[in-house]
C-alpha cells in the first residue's frame, strides 16, 4: 500500500500506528483491534522507557506527531499456535508473582486469560493480507509448530528453585507437569504435581466460569470475598 512509502519518508523520531490484527483458527478468521498500535519508529536514537516486562515497544518522542497509517496492517500470529500461547501466559503469570509477590492473583487470572473471553466478533481474513509475500516465495502461512516450547522449561525451573507450593493460586495446573518434567529431563519429576487443595482448585474452576462476565457485579463482589481471603 501507499503507506510503505509514507513510512520511508518519515520525519526521525515519528511513530506510526498501524491496525492490529489477531489472526486465528487456522488463517480462518482474526479480530482486527479497532485502535491502532504503535508498531513503526523511524529511529532517531531515543532509547524506549524501561520497564520489567510490558513495556512500549519503541519510544515516544516528546516533540514529534505521530502516523496514523490507514491501509498498513500487522498479522499478529500468536493465536494460530494456541497451546505455546497458553503457555507463554503461564509462564508471564508466575513472572509476576515473583517480581510482585502481593500482587492479587485474581487480577493476574484475568489479565492472563484474556483470550478465554468469548470472541465479540469474526472479521474476514484478507487474501491480499498474505499474497505480496506469498508471490516472493515466502510462506507465511505455512507454520511449523513445536510440540513443546521453552516456556514449559522456564516455567519448570522455576518450580525447581521455589517449590511449586509458592504457585499453587495461579491457574498454571492443567499441564501435567510431572510429564513435562520427564519430558524435558528434570530429576525426581513427582515433585511438580499439582499443590492445589480442593478450595484453590475451586476457585480456579469458577475464575475459568466465570471469565466472560468478570466485570459484573456479582462476579466483582466474590472477587472481593476472595481477596480479603488472601486471594
Amino acid at each position: 500500500t501507499p503507506d510503505w512509502q509514507t513510512l520511508l519518508t518519515l520525519p526521525a523520531g515519528t511513530v506510526a500506528f498501524v491496525r492490529w490484527v489477531n489472526l486465528r483458527d487456522n488463517f480462518r478468521s482474526c479480530h482486527v483491534v479497532d485502535d491502532p498500535v504503535q508498531l513503526c519508529y523511524m529511529d532517531d536514537g531515543l532509547l524506549p522507557e524501561d520497564t520489567f516486562i510490558h513495556c512500549k515497544r519503541l519510544p515516544v518522542h516528546p516533540t514529534v506527531p505521530p502516523l496514523i497509517l490507514s491501509d498498513a496492517r500487522l498479522l499478529h500470529y500468536q493465536y494460530i499456535h494456541w497451546e505455546r500461547m497458553k503457555a507463554k501466559q503461564r509462564w508471564y503469570q508466575a513472572l509476576e508473582l515473583m517480581r510482585h509477590p502481593e500482587i492479587n492473583t485474581l487480577h493476574l487470572y484475568r489479565a492472563y486469560h484474556h483470550m478465554d473471553i468469548s470472541w465479540a466478533r469474526q472479521d474476514p481474513v484478507l487474501e491480499t493480507w498474505f499474497t505480496g509475500y506469498e508471490a516472493r516465495g515466502i510462506a507465511v502461512r505455512d507454520i511449523s509448530l513445536e510440540p513443546h516450547s521453552w516456556f514449559e522449561i522456564e516455567l519448570l525451573k522455576l518450580f525447581e528453585l521455589y517449590g511449586t507450593t509458592r504457585f499453587r493460586k495461579l491457574s498454571l495446573w492443567e499441564s501435567d507437569w510431572p510429564a513435562l518434567a520427564t519430558y524435558h529431563g528434570f530429576a525426581n519429576p513427582d515433585r511438580f504435581r499439582d499443590p492445589r487443595n480442593g478450595f484453590e482448585r475451586l476457585v480456579h474452576r469458577w475464575l475459568r466460569a466465570t471469565q466472560d462476565h468478570y466485570r459484573t457485579l456479582p462476579v466483582r463482589l466474590i472477587g472481593k470475598v476472595l481477596s480479603m481471603l488472601g486471594w
